[in-house]
């Protein structure tokens, strides 16, 4: 699988995952000691902290990401994507997401640099 199938694919189950509200998939995405900079006041370390941050988001929420740049690593593959975020209030907030994904565990590095609002 070339490095664009394998981001797409990447994006694609993240997606899914939150649009499912499943919380262990969305954790298993992620490295064991994965640092995850988004919307929380302070960067998050590991799967537990990551699932806490995706449990307390609002039922309803669901995201759409559009592959910018796959990038191939010496030891994974680094992932910047256009993502639009739709919250259930129908508002939608849009962000550039980057993601520093390592071969064998997963996402090390997800940051999220909020653009605003949609529309």
């Amino acid at each position: 699988m070339d490095e664009n199938a394998t981001a797409k694919l990447i994006l694609h189950r993240w997606s899914t995952a939150i649009a499912a509200r499943d919380l262990d998939a969305l954790a298993a995405l992620f490295a064991p000691d994965a640092v995850f900079v988004a919307t929380a006041p302070a960067p998050l370390v590991g799967q537990q902290q990551i699932r806490a941050y995706y449990a307390a988001a609002p039922e309803g929420l669901s995201a759409e990401a559009t592959l910018v740049l796959a990038a191939p690593q010496s030891d994974g593959l680094a992932i910047v994507a256009d993502v639009t975020f739709d919250l259930p209030d129908g508002k939608s907030l849009n962000g550039r997401l980057a993601l520093s994904c390592a071969e064998t565990d997963g996402i090390r590095l997800y940051h999220l640099a909020v653009k605003g609002a949609a529309g």
